[in-house]
């Protein structure tokens, strides 16, 4: 028996729904951090998990860190600074990470945001020791916390400082990023006043 047009129509459109949920992205947990959801879509699922500044077992009160996935890499990278509140109990902490890992030369990045009130991610690049200016990276939101991240300005070596904040929140931490030729956009290198 042949379903009428409108009836076959509604069984298709269902079957490729059923199609498209069943190829969505795969639920991982962090092997050393919390669990964060599904890896987006943007990035392939990471074969490598590197840790770099101090590693939580939930019971202190800093935030957990930041995932940031780039080429077949998953970084797990602490905040330096931040100001992190749970349950009755808040801490701030002012830091610098003097060696923040380098990330090579991706076209992008994704970062999770572990916090979920955090709900702002601010990416600057900075050349040096940031007394020449400044230039603020793309960024994009992906959902459930994950953030899409493309560098501005021409091919360099840039210190990325991530930037999360929201719901009386805030954590801070670098990494080193040589930004690849071609992605220049419309602005320009920063440069040191003479």
């Amino acid at each position: 028996m042949r379903l009428p047009t409108s009836r076959a129509a509604r069984a298709a459109a269902l079957a490729g729904c059923l199609l498209l949920v069943g190829c969505g992205p795969a639920l991982t947990g962090g092997p050393t951090g919390p669990a964060s959801p599904g890896v987006p879509t943007v990035m392939a699922t990471p074969e490598v998990t590197v840790t770099h500044g101090h590693t939580t077992n939930g019971s202190d009160l800093r935030p957990p860190p930041f995932v940031v996935l780039f080429a077949s890499t998953r970084l797990e990278l602490a905040p330096f600074t931040y100001c992190y509140h749970r349950a009755s109990r808040g801490v701030c902490a002012d830091g610098f990470d003097s060696d923040p890992p380098s990330i090579g030369s991706p076209a992008q990045i994704v970062v999770f945001v572990p916090v979920s009130g955090m709900d702002q991610l601010s990416v600057t690049q900075t050349i040096g020791s940031g007394d020449c200016g400044s230039l603020q990276a793309g960024v994009r939101p992906l959902g459930g916390g994950w953030w899409s991240v493309r560098p501005s300005g021409p091919s360099a070596n840039y210190r990325v400082s991530l930037f999360a904040s929201g719901g009386g929140d805030d954590m801070v931490a670098d990494v080193l990023w040589s930004t690849p030729d071609g992605l220049g956009g419309a602005s320009g290198a920063p440069t040191c006043p003479r």
